[in-house]
């Protein structure tokens, strides 16, 4: 595996990762970058602990191409 085997999915999350829901119509259909780069960590995590345990030689992670994150800001509730 290799991290372009990643980036398939990781663009499919982003575009189209979100479960439809009933209520959900108005929302966009695809999950938010930090959400793909939580999974990214946590499929790192457990390359790591194969690379420990030796099935595996390299983390396919490293080299991946993750979603830039978006910076909002805040906006106060109004103060009536």
């Amino acid at each position: 595996m290799s991290s372009l085997d990643l980036q398939k999915p990781y663009k499919k999350l982003l575009n189209g990762g979100r479960a439809e829901r009933v209520g959900s119509k108005n929302q966009p259909k695809g999950l938010n970058a930090k959400t793909v780069r939580n999974i990214n960590q946590m499929i790192s995590s457990a390359a790591n602990f194969a690379i420990d345990q030796k099935p595996i030689a390299t983390n396919p992670t490293d080299g991946c191409a993750l979603p830039k994150l978006e910076h909002r800001e805040m906006k106060p509730p109004p103060a009536e």
